[in-house]
């Protein structure tokens, strides 16, 4: 979950919808290279993980843009706490959770993702969400969004409701079966004209 909520109301969404694990902020995730970022998302499930596909197709990594991109924080670092504090980040592996993040953050976590073999959907509504729907896998725009969000997106909601996200998933794949399907049929019966 990518968000520019705080990280207690990050946390705390995380944990209502069943996502848990570490979280970063954005200015963690500045502070860390892209090797380091791609360390701290390895153990997120389903990029290496092949029991952790759903349906035999590939698991999602679900982001969204909601929030705001403001940065500024009500704890301030000093700078002896900010070199203790970057060891830590260094060391986190599994973050599921991003808070007080910014579109380029939004960006890099992406392709991070995509990177580690992740399938990635991203939904979002702002201008600032425009590079990230355009960059993910899936980009999912919410109506009442901007048109810039819409135009990056491959998916527009225009109900603003998300439940559509799943059905939309589950048409996708059902007519991905039967496109498989008729190329099977069609292969098999041409393959016997063929031998005739």
């Amino acid at each position: 979950m990518i968000t520019g909520d705080h990280v207690d109301t990050a946390r705390a969404i995380g944990k209502m919808i069943g996502i848990t694990g570490e979280t970063l902020t954005g200015r963690e995730v500045e502070r860390l290279s892209d090797a380091e970022l791609e360390k701290a998302l390895e153990h997120v499930r389903g990029a290496d993980q092949s029991d952790s596909r759903v349906d035999g197709n590939a698991e999602i990594s679900a982001s969204t843009g909601a929030g705001s991109d403001n940065q500024s924080d009500s704890n301030s670092d000093s700078s002896s706490g900010a070199d203790a504090a970057m060891d830590d980040i260094g060391n986190k592996r599994g973050v599921t959770i991003f808070a007080r993040v910014a579109s380029e953050h939004k960006y890099r976590i992406i392709q991070a993702l995509q990177r580690l073999g992740h399938t990635v959907a991203m939904t979002g509504d702002g201008v600032n969400d425009a590079p990230a729907l355009h960059t993910a896998d899936i980009g999912v725009a919410v109506g009442s969004g901007t048109d810039v969000a819409r135009e990056a997106s491959d998916f527009v909601l225009l109900n603003d409701s998300f439940a559509n996200i799943t059905g939309a998933i589950e048409e996708g794949r059902g007519i991905y079966e039967n496109i498989q399907k008729s190329i099977m049929l069609l292969l098999s019966g041409n393959f016997g004209e063929v031998l005739i």
